[in-house]
């Protein structure tokens, strides 16, 4: 057989073969893997290319993605991007105005560019981002049309129902409803705004294929998957329409729960369906490496297999070679295989959670003293604007409005305003903390000049605000929250 062609007896990948010199693993192009052909042994290939991704692994010092930078300068966009996502208008259907249980506001989240409707094993689906009325929350609403599933089949959903990962997508409840006229089964999934299929963002908008970003998503299916067949099961629909990139690196993998219910394989046991994830799992590894659709066909195998051992690491080959072989003398590849060859790599994949942690921890710092500086300055504008009962009271709020106006009314010397908003935060700092160190205060027309410490300033401010607060009805409180 031709290079890059391959009969229906004779289709494959070439052999492993040992290197002399490091004694890994190596694919030599061209060459083809029969069926029935003896591999050496299997542990000892697993073991070899497991020592191979320990050696070339990238070292946790490395950050090829730039992911610390990229994190630090756009986490805060990102999340407004999310936020933004998550209620701007998507595409008009004839499904406006109508109500689904509890679910309204239905809008269309298919590609509407592609001109077809999603298909899970020969079911017309659409998909749907639909609000909740119980909470109000936006969920994804996967429509199976023109299905009417019984009760044991809406049952059989319940394990994935139970799932809960970080790379699976929710699934929270299946149900059949009358729509129109039509009865149809629907599944609630979480709703992740933003995110796109690798289907298109690989094969339509044409990404760039970065090995390392490769390496976080196989990363992550694995874990999704070692989860799932933990836990007795399988995924049974891994495919790049069905495998979702959120936040711009969060792979996340979705309907298994619906090809589940829609076909469940009851004359296959649980391994079976577990190494038929495996070997799906290496098909879509390798359309995504080669950027085509069509890379692991039998007709484009070994010239897919041929790009990839001279455009990629080694590591990505023998995992390639583990997913696709058929399995020698019975013994069947599982999940805990595969992430022995990735293991080198798992230190980078380890840095960049770190970093992302990081960056996530910093953005949250910098909200909490936001939220702690808007409280503070809630008291003291309620503390300054109402309106004494007594003389102690009115005296208070005179010192506090000298504290504001000192806070805030800077001048140069010309006389002309400043804003100096570092000044602002040292002082709330101090104010909020009670500091012993005394700070002069002005009144705003400059007559009145005053020394005080930020404790006692501190102690007047709440005593103050418990003045204001204890004059309004006890229903119109908000519920107390701490400075």
């Amino acid at each position: 057989t031709t290079h890059g062609h391959s009969s229906e007896t004779n289709m494959g990948i070439a052999p492993a073969r040992p290197s002399s010199r490091s004694g890994q693993l190596q694919q030599l192009p061209g060459q083809q893997l029969q069926p029935g052909h003896a591999q050496a042994n299997f542990g000892q290939m697993v073991a070899q290319a497991a020592l191979a991704g320990l050696r070339s692994g990238d070292p946790p010092t490395r950050d090829p993605l730039n992911m610390a930078a990229a994190l630090q300068q756009n986490i805060s966009e990102q999340l407004w991007q999310r936020r933004g996502a998550t209620f701007a208008a998507g595409t008009a259907t004839e499904m406006e105005g109508i109500r689904v249980r509890q679910y309204h506001s239905l809008s269309l989240l298919d590609d509407a560019l592609r001109g077809k409707r999603g298909r899970i094993l020969g079911q017309a689906t659409s998909l749907f981002r639909a609000v909740s009325e119980l909470d109000g929350e936006p969920y994804a609403l996967r429509r199976v049309d023109g299905a009417s599933l019984p009760a044991e089949a809406l049952e059989r959903s319940r394990f994935y129902s139970a799932l809960q990962h970080p790379n699976l997508v929710r699934l929270y409840d299946v149900f059949n409803c009358v729509v129109d006229g039509s009865m149809h089964t629907h599944f609630v999934y979480h709703y992740h705004p933003g995110a796109v299929t690798l289907e298109w963002l690989y094969f339509v908008a044409l990404e760039a294929v970065v090995e390392e970003r490769l390496w976080s998503h196989i990363l992550q299916i694995l874990a999704a998957m070692l989860a799932v067949h933990q836990a007795g099961g399988a995924l049974r629909l891994i495919d790049a329409a069905h495998v979702i990139l959120t936040d711009k690196m969060v792979i996340r993998l979705t309907d298994s729960a619906t090809i589940q219910v829609l076909r469940p394989e009851l004359h296959k046991q649980v391994n079976q369906l577990q190494a038929d994830d495996l070997h799906n799992f290496g098909r879509l590894l390798l359309c995504l490496a080669c950027q085509s659709p069509t890379a692991a066909s039998p007709q484009s195998l070994n010239k897919s297999m041929a790009h990839v051992g001279s455009s990629f690491s080694s590591e990505l080959q023998q995992l390639l070679l583990l997913l696709l072989s058929p399995p020698v003398g019975g013994v069947v590849p599982t999940v805990q295989d595969a992430l022995m060859v990735c293991s080198g790599r798992m230190m980078s994949r380890m840095a960049q959670i770190q970093w992302t942690s990081d960056a996530l921890t910093s953005e949250l710092t910098k909200e909490m003293e936001n939220g702690r500086f808007f409280r503070l300055l809630a008291k003291l504008s309620y503390a300054t604007e109402q309106p004494a009962d007594d003389d102690e009271g009115e005296s208070d709020r005179q010192l506090l409005r000298m504290l504001r106006d000192s806070m805030f009314q800077h001048t140069d010397e010309a006389g002309g305003m400043v804003v100096e908003m570092s000044q602002v935060v040292n002082s709330l700092n101090k104010l909020d903390v009670g500091y012993e160190a005394k700070c002069h205060l002005a009144s705003g027309d400059g007559n009145s000049l005053l020394v005080a410490s930020h404790k006692e300033l501190k102690t007047t401010l709440d005593r103050r605000f418990e003045s204001v607060t204890a004059a309004i009805p006890r229903a119109a409180l908000p519920p107390k929250t701490s400075t």
